[in-house]
Order: structure tokens, then sequence, then C-alpha cells
């Protein structure tokens, strides 16, 4: 090992970089770092604009590594040896348009991700070179009081609840565009976990890495009083060293004391404990049993009573029992039927009673915590991607067009109220943020009134109005509110009423439609799943280079990404549904 870092020092390497017109040759140690090498660039003669360089990319538009060059934190730890063959070129910073953070403020690089009501784009700030993944939420689809609450209620999670989380994904910024509300965050260079599960099945050992990390951030979640209710593979990114960050906390319950209930019908179908589909009132132990179907996955590559119907789905969660492959282990095949089972007296309920499991028998729990784990089983390749191949092929151009024509521009309406930058981050984006007029402490405190409340839910716009009168009384008391700050009613109408013009269609029953509801099922004979089931275990495939050792799960047995959200529906004691649709 000492020869191999010897040898590695003796070697000098020239880098080409280009700098706007001009290419410049740096020569450096093959043991030296990436931040060594930009600060030679700075100071070598030939730079044009030296000291407005920032941060360095690849050629060939490689997402991960340009990621890494893009963090100083990454280039810090990046040896010159690690880099390829390949010239790469300066960024330079640009001026910040205003006080507080836009979308002009940044660059669209690629698409990372897209749904019915959000997209996902990998985008570059200006002033610091530095790549987010930066979450867009059409405001044409917030057209009641609820979708508006689950999107204040991520954003408190992540911001306030959750600022400091190793297990959460980190909130930069939040604000609004024209058509959109932003969250600005970390990038996950490994993707999400349900990517490599369309591949690959875990062994007991790799699965257990994993769920270790899961129970610290659900333990984290619930001391904060925060039922998380939306455990699935897609909500848990993997970082660039492999570990988990969760994500998407729209569904979250917040503020639940241990003796109290809550009725939401929400959450996945496949990952749905009984008592939720039961309509009956629940709590924490939901989460412990969504902890369940999470392992099952890892395990045997689909979820327990997955179907590609979701009626079917509800009807084995209420009737049916779980079925397991002889080859599972005692100790962990024991731990599957505590955790999933129907019964909440008689399920796992708490982390001490989870940890002492003779399946975590030999897990360090603290090193777990301090992401101090050996080596994870999912290796992030530096130069590959783990994104879907359809969402890298969108073409973001038109997108960069219409931001510097002004045309996706922040608008002055009624979400105004959602700017925000993380005090903990805020030298990155280098800008003095105007302080808010209090706004998020009437919003939350208007929310948690609501979802309070057993009364029917207000309209939008009637919401809207009381907290206009709150900040009114508070404008006659405090002189830092100034007119223009608080929004004239009649101009927060007009925004929402135009903006309803515009929302989503619906059936001719007037409810959404099901795609809006529930994500499409790929068409698989349920027999056939079935027998896969049983057969898995024993197929296998050579090593990848992007896994350690993780084991091969047939292409064709997939199951869709599943769409989670809060559901109305009226299920008999056989799991039938007459009518769904979104709160």
């Amino acid at each position: 090992m000492l020869e191999h870092k010897r040898n590695h020092s003796q070697k000098i390497r020239t880098v080409q970089i280009r700098c706007y017109d001009k290419q410049v040759a740096i020569d450096i140690a093959m043991d030296k770092s990436v931040a060594d090498l930009l600060n030679k660039l700075r100071e070598h003669p030939a730079t044009p604009n030296s000291q407005q360089l920032v941060a360095l990319k690849t050629v060939s538009n490689s997402i991960t590594m340009d990621y890494m060059l893009s963090v100083p934190e990454e280039r810090a730890q990046l040896p010159i040896h690690k880099l390829k063959q390949e010239a790469l070129i300066g960024v330079y910073r640009q001026n910040a348009h205003k006080q507080n953070l836009s979308l002009l403020d940044f660059t669209f690089e690629r698409c990372i991700g897209k749904g019915g009501t959000s997209e996902v784009y990998l985008v570059r700030h200006h002033v610091s070179g530095r790549l987010f993944a930066l979450k867009m939420i059409k405001k044409q689809y917030i057209t009641d009081c609820r979708r508006l609450e689950q999107i204040l209620r991520e954003k408190k999670i992540l911001s306030q609840v959750l600022n400091h989380s190793k297990f959460i994904i980190p909130l930069y910024a939040t604000f609004a565009t024209k058509d959109h509300l932003c969250f600005l965050m970390e990038y996950s260079a490994g993707g999400e976990m349900f990517y490599h599960l369309q591949n690959y099945r875990f062994t007991d050992d790799e699965a257990r890495a994993y769920i270790c990390e899961v129970i610290c951030a659900l333990e984290e979640l619930h001391q904060h009083r925060v039922l998380y209710r939306d455990l699935k593979p897609e909500n848990i990114l993997i970082d660039l060293r492999g570990h988990i960050q969760l994500t998407d906390f729209g569904l979250s319950k917040l503020d639940l004391s241990e003796e109290q209930l809550t009725n939401s019908f929400c959450g996945s179908p496949e990952y749905m404990p009984p008592e939720i589909v039961n309509r009956q009132g629940y709590s924490y132990p939901a989460d412990f049993y969504t902890l369940g179907c999470l392992l099952y996955e890892l395990l045997l590559g689909l979820p327990p009573h997955y179907s590609q119907n979701t009626e079917e789905i509800f009807h084995k969660i209420q009737n049916e029992d779980i079925s397991f492959p002889e080859d599972l282990s005692s100790d962990v095949m024991s731990l599957l039927q505590n955790l999933l089972n129907k019964n909440i007296k008689e399920r796992i309920h708490d982390f001490a009673t989870l940890k002492r499991n003779p399946w975590f028998a030999d897990v360090d729990w603290q090193a777990v915590k301090q992401k101090k784990s050996a080596q994870m089983p999912i290796f992030i390749d530096i130069y590959e991607t783990h994104i879907h191949q359809e969402f890298l092929k969108i073409d973001v151009n038109d997108l960069n067009q219409k931001n510097e024509h002004g045309e996706l521009s922040s608008s002055e309406d009624l979400f105004d109220f959602f700017n925000y930058v993380n005090e903990s981050y805020k030298d990155i984006f280098q800008l003095k943020q105007k302080m808010r007029v209090q706004s998020d402490h009437l919003i939350d405190k208007k929310l948690l009134q609501i979802s309070q409340s057993s009364a029917k839910k207000k309209n939008l716009q009637l919401n809207l109005n009381d907290i206009e009168k709150q900040f009114s009384k508070t404008q006659t008391l405090k002189q830092s509110l100034t007119p223009q700050s608080v929004m004239p009613l009649s101009l927060l109408r007009k925004s929402f009423q135009q903006m309803m013009k515009e929302k989503p269609r619906k059936s001719q029953d007037n409810h959404p439609t099901l795609s809006t509801v529930l994500s499409d099922r790929p068409i698989i004979d349920r027999n056939y799943i079935q027998k896969m089931l049983q057969t898995l275990t024993s197929k296998k495939k050579p090593q990848s280079p992007s896994h350690n050792g993780l084991s091969w799960r047939p292409p064709q047995v997939k199951r869709g990404s599943s769409s989670s959200t809060h559901l109305k529906s009226s299920i008999s004691q056989r799991g039938q549904s007459s009518t769904r649709q979104i709160k």
C-alpha cells in the first residue's frame, strides 16, 4: 500500500483544462487532489479571469464526476489519479440576479426525474458553480388546501425538524417560479434504491446494511414526532458513498404523540399496513410494518402481497398470510413475521426491541448512526450514472432559453411566502436574503389548525383570506412590515383563480382518473410472480462492477414505480373499493 502511494506521488500528470477559448495545461502529481488542481489553475499565468474560477467539469458531461468536481468538499478528497484521461472545463462565477434566490440563478443541466405533478432537474448554481437537484412542483396541481399542506409540511420537516440529519436529504432552499414551487436539494449520485432493485436483490448481509440505516432514519423521525408513512424504495436515495437518504415527506404526519391516532388513508398500496387499509386509527407501528415490507422486497425482489391489481393488494393485506421461501434464514424470517404481523399489539413497534432481534446481533449501531460502517453494498462508479435513461434523454435547452428570457421568473403571487434559504448553507449562495415577514410562521400555524380540525376543510381561498387577516393585524403592530411585503387579497385571488383555470383534467364523474392516483402496473401473470418468488434465490449472476456481490434478479420480474398519495376510499371487509380520489 505504501509502495502504491509512493508510485503515485512520483508520477506527474498533465491535465488539459479549457478556460473560455484558451487551453491551459497543468502539471500535477498523481497523489494530489482536484482541489490542488483548481488552485494551480487559478495561479497559472495563462488562465484568463482566474479569480472567477469556482469549479471544473468534464467534457463528456459525466453527471457523477461533474457533481464531485462542483463540490469543494468532494474536490478535496478526489485524487488526480482517479480522473480519466480527458480534458476538463473551467466553470466561472456569474453574478446573482437579485437578493432572493430564484431560478435565474441556475442553469438546467439534465433532467433526472419526472412524474405527473413534478420534475427533478440537475441544475448548476451560477455563483458557486455547484450542482444541485431541483424538484419543481407544478402549481396547476395545487388545487386544494390538502396538496398545499403536503408541500408546506415537507418544507417544514426538511428545513426545521430534520435540518442536519445524516439520513435525510439536505434541503438548501425553496422558492417559487411562475408555474412551479421549487425545492433545491442535494444531488444523490446513487439514484433511487428502486433503480438498483430493478436488476438486483440483496443477500442477508447486504439487506441488513441498508435496513440498519433505514432504522436509524425512522428512529430519528419518531424522536421528532414525525410519522413517515411513505417508506418505499422509490423514496430511498443512495449518496455518493452508498449510504441512504430518505426523501419525500409530503405524506408525513407531524407532532403525533405516542397515544394519538391518525386516520388519513394514504401511502403506497404495496406498503400499506392493514390498519390503514381497514380504515382504523393508526400510529407509529405503521412505519414498522412498512419497514418489514422494505426488508421483504430487498431480499425477495418484490413487496409482499404484490399484484398488478390494487384492490387485490388490499384484499391480500386484509385477509391473506405472507408466504416466505424456504431458503430464508430463520432469524430474518422471524423478524419479517414480527414486523409484518397484522395484529398491531403483536407487531414489533419500538426500536429497542427491534435492535435486540437476533438478526441484528453483530450490528454496531453507533457506527451505523455515524455512517462509519464498512463499505456499503452499492458501490458508486464515479463515471457512471444511476438515473433512468428516459429522463436523461429529455432536452433542457428550451428550459434554459425560457429562463434566460425571464419567462420562468418568479411572480409575486400567493406563493411568495414559500421563499426560504437554509441558514446553514447561505454562504454557498452568497446573498443577503430579505427577512420573511413571519409568513412561514403564520402558514405553519394555520396548517396545524387545519390538520387538527375534525371539521370539513375550507377551500384554499378562504384559508388564504384568514392568513391575510392575520397579516393585516401583524402589519399594524410591526413597523418592519411594508405594504409591498403583503400582497393585496384581490391579487391573491386573481392569481389563484388563474391557476385554477389550468388545473388537470378530471374524469366524467369529476374524480381524478386512476392514473393520477396510482401508477400503471406492468402486465405480469400473478401465478408467474408467485412461482418466481420461490425460485429467485437459486438464480445468480456474476458480480457487477457497480455492486459488491449483489444477487441478480431476472429483469422480467419487475414492478412499476409506485405512486403514493392521500386517498379517499370506501373499502369493504373484502378489500373492495367503490371510489378513490385525491384529497
